[in-house]
C-alpha cells in the first residue's frame, strides 16, 4: 500500500471509529445521565417526604419551625437537582468538543511523527484545531472553510464560555447565539459564572445538534 493510500485509510478508519464513540457518549447521556436529574420537582417531593418522617434530621426545635425548615430544604433540593441537570449537560457539551479536538490532534501528531518529511509540518505545535488546520493546509485542504466547521466553531466558543465564563469567547458567542444568554445582563454578567448557576440557555437539543455537526464535519 502506498504512503498516500495508507494515510487515507488510516484517517478514514479512525474517523469512523471515533464517530461511533461520540454516538456512544451521546446515547449514554440520553439514556442514563440526563434522566437522573430530569425531575427536580419529584426529587424535592421525595426529600420533603423523607424529612417529614425523620424529624431527627432537622435543626428546628419546635413543630412550626420544623415545617418551615422542611419547606425551605425542599426548595433548596429542587434547585440543587435543577442545577445538576444543567451542569451535566454542560459537562457533556464540553466533553464532545474536547474529544474532537484531541482526536484531530492525535491524527496530526501521528502524521507528524511517522509520515511527514516536511520541516514546517514537523515543527508545528499542535495544541488546538486551528493549529492542526495549518497542517491540513499544507496538504491543500482547509477544513475551516467547510460549511460544517461553522457549528464546530460555535461549539468551541460555547465550551470556552462554559469553562472560563466571561471573556472574548463570550462576546463572540453572544453575537452568534444570543439565545444562549437568557438576558444580556444575566447572572453570568453579574457573578461571572457558568457552572454554579444555570446561566446559559442550553438544552439537550443543542447537544444533539453538536453531535450531528461533529459527524458531518468528520465525514
Amino acid at each position: 500500500m502506498s504512503k498516500v493510500r495508507y494515510d487515507e485509510w488510516y484517517f478514514d478508519d479512525n474517523c469512523e471509529r471515533f464517530i461511533k464513540e461520540i454516538e456512544f457518549v451521546y446515547d449514554t447521556y440520553v439514556k442514563s445521565i440526563k434522566n437522573i436529574y430530569n425531575t427536580p420537582d419529584c426529587e424535592a417531593d421525595r426529600y420533603v417526604s423523607y424529612l417529614e418522617q425523620n424529624f431527627d434530621e432537622l435543626e428546628s426545635l419546635n413543630c412550626d419551625d420544623a415545617m418551615l425548615e422542611i419547606q425551605s430544604r425542599g426548595q433548596e433540593r429542587y434547585y440543587f437537582v435543577l442545577n445538576m441537570k444543567y451542569r451535566n449537560l454542560a459537562i457533556y457539551i464540553n466533553l464532545i468538543y474536547q474529544m474532537l479536538e484531541q482526536f484531530i490532534i492525535s491524527l496530526c501528531k501521528f502524521q507528524q511523527k511517522y509520515h511527514s518529511y516536511n520541516v514546517y509540518i514537523n515543527r508545528l505545535r499542535l495544541r488546538d484545531l486551528h493549529k492542526c488546520n495549518l497542517m491540513f493546509k499544507k496538504y491543500d485542504f482547509d477544513f475551516e472553510n467547510l460549511k460544517e466547521y461553522n457549528k464546530i466553531y460555535e461549539l468551541r466558543l460555547l465550551q470556552n464560555v462554559l469553562k472560563h465564563s466571561d471573556g472574548e469567547s463570550k462576546e463572540e458567542l453572544l453575537t452568534i447565539r444570543p439565545d444562549y444568554f437568557i438576558e444580556k445582563n444575566s447572572v453570568l454578567a453579574i457573578y461571572k459564572n457558568t457552572i454554579i448557576d444555570a446561566t446559559l440557555n442550553i438544552s439537550d437539543d443543542d447537544l444533539k445538534e453538536y453531535v450531528i455537526a461533529i459527524k458531518e464535519f468528520l465525514r
